[in-house]
């Protein structure tokens, strides 16, 4: 994995903990990184995926709740109770994504990695499956705050420098 790959992955990070204590005004905190065999032992139910273009690298970042932990962090966001997820609540995740994005985006812009504009997906339903294709590297990131966790998923198509 190249330099700017790293980089990358440390800034959203950075940026994905610092969208959410400020927006949702909740706490989790970035576990080790887990293999793939764990991160399929979780349902998920809402998954927001962004593309990442630079002249360095190529890839993606998606953002991939479990029911409670998206409840919870909408909760926080929205400033009151949700119970249950709607067509409505899931812009939430596009919406933290984009944040996340834009600010990992600016900040290494600064720096010359060019990073392009993007647009965020989502996707829900119960039990979702996310599945990496092809045999580039991935990062599977579990974020956490007491019982509730969701996770981060980095891949990368390529390496440019």
């Amino acid at each position: 994995m190249s330099e700017a790959s790293v980089t990358f992955i440390k800034n959203i990070i950075s940026a994905i903990i610092e969208t959410i204590e400020i927006q949702c005004e909740r706490k989790y905190t970035a576990a080790k990184a887990i293999k793939e065999e764990e991160f399929k032992k979780k349902d998920y139910c809402v998954s927001g995926v962004i593309g990442v273009t630079s002249e360095f690298f190529t890839g993606s970042v998606a953002l991939v709740f479990t029911s409670d932990s998206f409840l919870d962090i909408m909760s926080g966001m929205m400033g009151e109770e949700y119970e249950s997820i709607d067509d409505d609540l899931v812009d939430g995740c596009a919406e933290l994504l984009n944040i996340a994005y834009g600010t990992v985006k600016k900040k290494l812009n600064e720096h010359g990695y060019k990073i392009s504009m993007a647009i965020p997906s989502v996707v829900y339903g119960d039990k979702l499956k996310i599945k990496d294709i092809g045999n580039d590297p991935s990062v599977k990131i579990p974020f956490c705050s007491g019982d509730h966790i969701f996770l981060v998923s980095i891949n990368f198509e390529n390496s440019h420098k």
